[in-house]
């Protein structure tokens, strides 16, 4: 089956979105679950801070310091996609369709197309925040 070009690198583009967004709500949801413990307060769901007692500077005075102080904060993202498209071109009144073929064909009559999906570095303001933020811990 025969779809536009422009229609399927759309696509391809919305799926590697839609799967970055759900590394990132994984990463979420275990940095709440390995930081935090649930408990019933009133009636109502709410999270406290799982603790470890440590021993600061000298070691004579113990503090309770939460666990998500020590671990990584940074969101977890995708960085680099790699795709490989290998397919037949048609033309259909000035428009560019596609026909994709499983990923081993090996028909000498296939096109190939390499796409790298990356995400983007944060603007320099926030990598300066986030550097200052990080050489204080």
């Amino acid at each position: 089956m025969a779809v536009l070009l422009r229609d399927l690198l759309e696509e391809i583009g919305a799926a590697i979105s839609h799967a970055n967004l759900e590394v990132e709500r994984a990463a979420l949801g275990q940095y709440i679950t390995s930081g935090y413990a649930q408990s019933n307060n009133n009636g109502e769901e709410a999270y406290t801070p799982l603790t470890f007692n440590m021993a600061l500077q000298d070691g004579r005075e113990v503090h309770r310091i939460p666990v998500t102080a020590l671990v990584h904060n940074n969101t977890m993202r995708l960085d680099r996609v790699d795709v490989t498209l290998r397919f037949k071109m048609f033309d259909r009144n000035g428009e560019v369709l596609v026909e994709c073929a499983p990923a081993g064909a090996k028909d000498g009559t296939l096109d190939e197309m390499k796409l790298r999906y990356r995400n983007s570095v944060p603007p320099e303001g926030i990598s300066k925040v986030t550097d200052g933020h990080l050489k204080k811990i």
